[in-house]
């Protein structure tokens, strides 16, 4: 299976006799016939028809829709959920389970450690400078903090070890990025560098891929374990891609290493830091290139947690209601 982009201002896109069209000025630029397709992104002002739409999602492909210079999500459409409301039920229970949320979100944040420090040590392997011993030792210490606690940290508490161990990480992570990156760590909302506008391009599909494999597995996609809810945020997908980001990192980082985007296909504004069509081109590609893996990760994440939600014992009962005072009417069922 595999994923096309639209990237064309302007384009007109429609579905006709189980392709896809692509017109720009009435005048046609391409077909892609929709059978090998698993996803459609679509970035700029593009018009996409209802019948197009329609046959994405009977189709069960996966549309983004990317607006804005800083090409923030605005549609993240999975295909149909799938599988019976077990699983939801059960997430919807676990909500309240506040033990259980902590000690999934544990083995949560220790996968994700690990995988920073596999990262980071495979791309200093010609010998870790110091800035990479500090980032690879403060990892460890996470690490070992959270396997050697006899009880899961509360979530907040995890936060701050994740946070922490983050910021050293991002800061090893810069000194193996060209200075002329201008790369010194982790910035966002909007990106103020060529390296973390390419991480937030790769994050953004990265998250629509998660959303996706939850969807999959007939999962409430905005009910977290380690993320809270929040208006408009898919926070289980944020709790599927914790731990993959890190191949995100290493995408990014080949792509500058090899000189595949460099300082002249970025634009840098007070706005922040934009890619230019070429520089989106190259993180697709490599995106593509390494999405294989990272997508069966994240199914196998996916499929692992519903299977773990059917497998819990039923919730407690709610406790009953006290008896009504004297005089008072008893509540009434509705």
């Amino acid at each position: 299976m595999s994923t096309l982009y639209i990237d064309r201002k302007g384009a007109e896109v429609d579905a006709d006799a189980g392709t896809i069209t692509v017109r720009t000025d009435g005048e046609r630029r391409g077909t892609v016939p929709m059978g090998p397709l698993d996803r459609v992104v679509v970035k700029g002002t593009a018009t996409l028809t209802t019948r197009l739409i329609a046959r994405l999602v009977e189709r069960g492909i996966g549309l983004t829709v990317l607006a804005g210079r800083d090409a923030r999500p605005v549609v993240q459409l999975p295909s149909l959920a799938a599988g019976d409301s077990g699983a939801r039920l059960a997430q919807y229970a676990l909500m309240a389970d506040e033990d259980h949320r902590a000690a999934l979100s544990r083995t949560l944040v220790l996968a994700k450690l690990r995988a920073q420090r596999r990262i980071l040590a495979e791309l200093s392997d010609a010998g870790p400078a110091p800035a990479i011993r500090d980032g690879l030792a403060l990892l460890d210490r996470s690490v070992r903090r959270l396997d050697r606690a006899s009880a899961p940290p509360a979530r907040s508490t995890l936060r701050g070890i994740e946070g922490a161990a983050a910021a050293g990480y991002f800061r090893a992570l810069a000194t193996l990025f060209p200075p002329a990156a201008g790369f010194e760590g982790r910035n966002r909302r909007p990106p103020r560098d060529p390296v973390n506008a390419c991480l937030s391009l790769g994050y953004t599909l990265l998250h629509g891929d998660a959303i996706r494999a939850a969807a999959a597995h007939g999962l409430d996609v905005m009910l977290g374990v380690y993320h809270d809810i929040a208006p408009g945020r898919e926070s289980l997908a944020c709790d599927l891609a914790e731990p993959v980001r890190p191949l995100i990192d290493r995408t990014v980082h080949t792509l500058f290493r090899d000189q595949t985007v460099r300082a002249e296909d970025f634009t840098r504004t007070k706005a922040g830091c934009r890619l230019k069509k070429s520089a989106r081109r190259s993180v697709y590609r490599a995106f593509e290139a390494a999405a294989p893996l990272h997508r069966r990760l994240l199914d196998r994440a996916a499929r692992r947690f519903a299977a773990g939600l059917r497998t819990r014992p039923d919730p407690p009962a709610p406790p009953a209601l006290p008896p009504p005072p004297d005089g008072a009417a008893a509540p009434q069922d509705l």
